[in-house]
């Protein structure tokens, strides 16, 4: 977690490919982490050929397992409980 959030905070810019040909320039920005898990962290990813719409993705370390959530474009970020119920789970299921 501390490697990743150095990159999302170092990162502003990034591209993207894949196999199929398509490719993509986005900004990433780092946003405030949500009190969920054993530690957080939160960015949005915007491309730069629809800068209205951007993509919030949240990490969240329980234990040794890392939870990932992603918003579609134009998404709001999803709630906290809804993490948190997730994070409670996981810990149970690592006891």
């Amino acid at each position: 977690m501390t490697e990743l959030r150095a990159a999302v905070t170092a990162c502003e810019d990034y591209s993207i490919a894949s196999q199929r040909g398509w490719s993509d320039r986005a900004a990433l920005v780092a946003l405030p982490s949500v009190d969920v898990g054993d530690e957080s962290l939160s960015f949005s990813a915007t491309s730069h050929h629809t800068p209205g719409e951007s993509q919030v993705t949240t990490i969240v370390r329980t234990g040794g397992s890392l939870a990932v959530y992603l918003t579609p474009p134009r998404g709001k970020q999803l709630p906290a409980s809804l993490m948190k119920q997730q994070h409670e789970k996981l810990a149970a299921a690592g006891d």
